[in-house]
């Protein structure tokens, strides 16, 4: 009976995940609102979800409102620019909606323009990561973001895929409360490609490559 209730039960495990996944998406749907903390609130989500789901380290709703304050100063401006690239994008869309002939000529041109738009949205991904886990003055951010979604493109490209199709889905299916778990979900799934990416640019520390890897920092593991 007692190991039935121990925090060490799968049953147990399993629905703390549940729940953690649920807060943490409502957490970062609640800091995105102001729209301009976008940026900092992905930072934090990415952050507590690999921390705190995938490495099973403890605090994750602390983890969550730490960096998320942590990471305003230059989270926000960096939001801000990528909200002004989002928007010459639309615009872009829209224009070439417009002029493309209807044909198969339109069309391509048109998945081209859609393929040349993962660019920014890798930069969008790399930057939340890499804002997660370093401290960056805001240019340094934005360059760094640009030079891993252009270096680790069989990375960052699956991650910024992730990322659309997520915001598609929260989108097309609003008032089905997928929000209380995609975002989180996709935070997880985007980490899959993007650790490895993180952790090359990791400082080494020493006295660390003989130890087992489950007693590595989580950072490492």
């Amino acid at each position: 009976m007692n190991r039935f209730f121990s925090g060490e039960n799968v049953i147990f495990r399993f629905t703390g995940n549940v729940m953690d996944v649920a807060v943490l998406s409502l957490l970062w749907v609640v800091c995105c609102l102001p729209v301009v903390t976008i940026v900092p609130a992905t930072a934090a989500l990415y952050y507590s979800c690999v921390k705190c789901v995938r490495f099973k380290e403890s605090g994750p709703y602390g983890n969550f409102f730490r960096s998320f304050r942590d990471n305003l100063r230059t989270g926000i401006p960096a939001t801000l620019v990528f909200l002004v690239v989002a928007g010459i994008l639309l615009l872009g869309f829209q224009g070439l909606n417009y002029a493309l002939p209807d044909s198969s000529l339109g069309m391509v041109l048109m998945l081209a323009y859609l393929f040349l738009c993962l660019v920014p949205v890798g930069a969008f991904s790399a930057c939340a990561a890499l804002l997660s886990r370093f401290n960056y003055s805001v240019g340094s951010l934005l360059a760094d973001s640009l030079r891993v979604s252009l270096r680790d493109v069989p990375r960052v490209l699956p991650a910024a895929i992730l990322n659309v199709i997520t915001l598609l889905l929260c989108i097309r299916y609003l008032f089905y409360l997928v929000w209380f778990f995609l975002p989180a979900l996709d935070a997880l799934l985007v980490s899959l490609f993007l650790e490895p990416v993180l952790r090359k640019y990791t400082p080494e520390e020493e006295g660390l490559e003989n130890l087992d890897p489950e007693e590595r920092p989580w950072y490492l593991r």
